[in-house]
């Protein structure tokens, strides 16, 4: 599996869910075993300081019902389940909170192991058999062996990270921003060869991105900053990713507004949230809808967004009020609703297998 972002891993699978929250028993013995092959995996970072990040999986046949790490294990996940990445036929689950990562056999998701002495981890990409691993609260990168599943070597980036990509043989971060102290206007750089450090200026305080990979373009969502002298609005700036340079920046009028993106390659768009429902950035003309594409009505808080690659379907998960159960909804290219289900608590990510 090859991860573009948070949310997002490629996969070609034709199905429509949320018929259902339960598996049904095949014939009068035991359910049938279920292995986790074809479907997609939600992410739940579950309330912090609970202890209750779970997995979900969506199977062809329906919602399997609960939490599928602690079914498979016997045992809670932890903390705030960060992200998932999925290397070799192996999962790999950022526990932020408890400090770690769970290493599961994909297929059937049973644990292998744990690799500990992080700060405070929350995003893993490979690259020649090394684990990069984004830290919120430190200035360091881990490099761990995935191999061995030890931290190996750091790389020091002068400042805490978060999102995490890789283009070749170039690591891509974000800094955490204002509520780390200071406002920023770059996105940093590792050349994973000699491990040097180099910054691309965008606008103010990019919060999150989207990936084009088909195309090696990056898209870049700022929030902005409140100046004394006028404000500079929220952009989405447009990277490529081979010359390393920004080739675009869309001003959206608007400033310091939060955002959840998403690239969908089935309709050439970046999906963004705004206060009043999901709007989309057309990456050929640059330009923005004038009304979203789906209007906020049942959903109370946009926490991951997600476009099947094969259909243009759009997946949205509704973190609610972060201490209870979240909602996830699937629309259809046009955003209209096809189905809703009950899901783990803050629904933060979506992944296609």
């Amino acid at each position: 599996m090859k991860h573009c972002n948070q949310i997002l891993i490629l996969a070609a699978l034709g199905m429509v869910f949320l018929t259902s929250c339960e598996k049904d028993p095949v014939g009068q013995g035991e359910p049938e075993p279920i292995t986790f092959e074809e479907g997609i995996f939600i992410s739940c970072e579950g309330a912090f300081g609970q202890g209750n990040a779970s997995v979900r999986f969506i199977h062809p046949q329906g919602l399997v019902n609960g939490d599928i790490y602690s079914q498979v294990n016997s045992e809670d996940l932890g903390d705030v389940l960060q992200s998932l990445s999925f290397i070799d036929e192996k999962a790999y689950l950022v526990v932020n909170g408890d400090k770690k990562i769970v290493v599961v056999d994909q297929s059937s998701f049973e644990k292998q192991t744990e690799i500990t002495g992080f700060n405070s981890p929350r995003y893993l990409v490979e690259s020649d058999g090394l684990g990069y691993v984004t830290n919120y609260y430190t200035d360091y990168i881990h490099v761990v062996d995935l191999g061995t599943n030890a931290i190996v070597d750091s790389i020091d980036l002068g400042k805490g990270s978060d999102l995490a990509m890789k283009s070749g043989n170039t690591f891509w971060t974000i800094s955490p921003k204002e509520w780390m102290g200071s406002d920023v206007n770059h996105i940093y750089s590792v050349n994973l060869t000699d491990s040097t450090v180099d910054s691309l200026e965008v606008g103010w305080n990019p919060s999150t991105w989207a990936c084009d990979e088909g195309s090696d373009m990056l898209y870049v969502y700022c929030q902005g900053k409140e100046i004394d002298n006028g404000d500079e609005g929220a952009q989405i700036v447009s990277i490529d990713l081979i010359s390393g340079e920004v080739v675009n920046t869309h001003d959206l009028g608007y400033t310091n507004k939060t955002s959840v993106v998403s690239y969908d390659s089935f309709r050439d768009r970046v999906l963004f949230s705004q206060e009043d429902g999901i709007y989309s950035f057309d990456v050929n003309t640059a330009t923005v809808s004038s009304n979203p594409l789906i209007p906020i009505t049942d959903i109370d808080y946009i926490y991951s967004i997600a476009a099947f690659p094969a259909s243009g379907e759009i997946f949205v998960g509704d973190a609610n009020d972060f201490s209870s159960a979240g909602d996830i909804f699937q629309f259809d290219t046009d955003g209209q609703l096809i189905g809703q289900a009950q899901i783990g608590i803050a629904p933060n990510g979506f992944y296609f297998e």
